[in-house]
């Protein structure tokens, strides 16, 4: 379930972008995962924004260990427009599927690091060696690259698709 709550943005953004969550949703998701999922989007046109946290993005305690996480929450912002809001969120939806689908994994781990002991993320792409997520650069990551050169096609693919052009 995706769940867009306006706080202060013009309705007719928010049912765009309410319209356009749930597009990339159905791209990006199976049905399954749909229901599973509770996504709250909150649109503001004040210059915020609050991105899905590397927590959520974790795996969840459960009855007999984890599992992947089910709940996140969001903020994006019109004020820049709807494709930069629509771009913002199609990243985040990006991050979420990566960790759903498996392909993404973070979590938490204590770690000596120069002699002393710290708590840092620990993250693992498409099943590889696990890495310190903060020893690699943003634009050197590859689920942020894969997010990145996912993001614009998902909001053209939809705003191809409500001016009647085919994708």
């Amino acid at each position: 379930m995706i769940e867009v709550n306006s706080i202060d943005a013009i309705p007719v953004e928010s049912e765009t972008l309410t319209l356009m969550a749930n597009y990339m949703a159905e791209r990006l998701f199976t049905k399954r995962q749909r229901r599973s999922l509770t996504v709250f989007i909150n649109v503001t046109r004040e210059s915020v924004r609050e991105p899905v946290t590397r927590p959520m993005l974790g795996p969840q305690k459960a009855v007999l260990g984890t599992r992947a996480p089910t709940n996140f929450k969001m903020t994006v912002s019109t004020i820049t427009g709807l494709r930069n809001a629509g771009e913002v969120i199609a990243h985040e939806l990006l991050h979420i599927s990566q960790v759903v689908n498996g392909r993404l994994f973070i979590t938490k781990k204590t770690k000596e690091i120069n002699g002393i002991k710290k708590k840092v993320d620990l993250v693992r792409w498409m099943g590889g060696k696990p890495i310190v997520m903060d020893e690699l650069a943003w634009h050197k990551r590859p689920w942020e690259i894969e997010a990145c050169g996912w993001q614009g096609q998902l909001v053209t693919e939809f705003l191809m698709l409500t001016t009647g052009q085919s994708v």
